[in-house]
């Protein structure tokens, strides 16, 4: 029989750091103008949603404010692009 083993599960990242690096990765110019911004509360941590014109930016962070924290509050990030990748190749 197998021992149930889990994974360690990360430490939280710094909220203002995340930022940070979304801001060099993802310019202003890249995500275009800001159209929608949402925060949902998933049990015990906070999902902020912000759609762009040319991407979404989901962050999942143990508290609502976590966007500017000093702390280390930031879970999960996740930025998703809009565009086609791969375009069809053209005979």
């Amino acid at each position: 029989m197998l021992a149930d083993v889990q994974e360690p599960v990360p430490p939280n990242m710094s909220s203002r750091g995340v930022s940070d690096v979304l801001e060099e990765l993802v310019p202003a110019a890249t995500g275009g103008k800001q159209t929608n911004s949402t925060t949902i509360q998933i049990g015990g941590n906070a999902l902020l949603q912000t759609d762009y014109e040319n991407l979404f930016i989901r962050r999942i962070c143990s508290s609502q404010p976590c966007a500017f924290s000093d702390e280390n509050q930031d879970v999960r990030t996740l930025v998703i692009f809009k565009r086609v990748s791969c375009p069809e190749h053209v005979k």
